[in-house]
């Protein structure tokens, strides 16, 4: 049963992007990069060193409280992309709005991530 629920959250762009950063409010790295485009053939040094410091910022807010889609926005002409805001509640009472780029992969929601633009 657990098997099951695991494949399915990558379904949609909402619980991807969700799952994505309590993956890293949670320093597992690599369940993260399993919601992101990153590869094996990607610099996961630089993106688990860019991760860690996402988490160190987490931490001195408590940790995530929740994480919540305020906007979703799909595009009739690019079917397999959305573009999402989702909105970072800290345990300290603070929040954070971050846009995310989505792509559909082997049917799967994924962050898209690029670490050129880092």
């Amino acid at each position: 049963m657990l098997l099951l629920a695991g494949c399915n959250d990558a379904r949609t762009p909402q619980k991807s992007a969700k799952n994505f950063f309590k993956a890293i409010d949670e320093c597992d790295y690599q369940r993260a990069v399993e919601f992101s485009t990153l590869s094996a053939e990607e610099d996961l040094e630089l993106c688990y060193a860019i991760m860690q410091k996402q988490q160190a910022s987490i931490t001195e807010k408590g940790g995530i409280e929740s994480v919540k889609i305020i906007n979703e926005n799909y595009s009739e002409e690019t079917p397999n992309e959305a573009a999402i805001v989702v909105l970072i509640s800290y345990k300290d009472g603070s929040t954070q709005e971050e846009c995310c780029k989505m792509v559909l992969k082997d049917n799967k929601w994924l962050l898209d991530v690029n670490l050129n633009s880092k």
